[in-house]
């Protein structure tokens, strides 16, 4: 997964943007299982920015709620779970 991400990463900085598919309900109703998502570079992050990131070996889509010393607390809009994550682990945001 780690290599996976990596590619994910170099391929968005190298300004390409990426799609990909989404399974799961935590970002209902923003974003409901099955949709395509498009991700793009992005080198700063903002309060409310939906990002992909990789979190405990698996690839989440979630909504920045703050933003602390290098590092992003982050759930999605439909779950109750706070993951802390660092900005190493961001691999994109989802383009509205």
């Amino acid at each position: 997964m780690e290599i996976l991400n990596a590619i994910r990463k170099r391929t968005l900085i190298s300004g390409k943007n990426l799609e990909i598919s989404v399974s799961g309900y935590s970002m209902q109703p923003l974003i409901n299982d099955g949709d395509m998502i498009l991700l793009t570079y992005s080198p700063k992050y903002v309060v409310g920015d939906v990002i992909v990131f990789e979190y405990e070996g698996n690839i989440l889509v979630h909504r920045i709620l703050k933003i602390d010393n290098g590092y992003v607390c982050c759930k999605g809009d439909n779950s109750f779970r706070l993951e802390k994550v660092a900005f190493s682990e961001i691999i994109g945001k989802v383009e509205s």
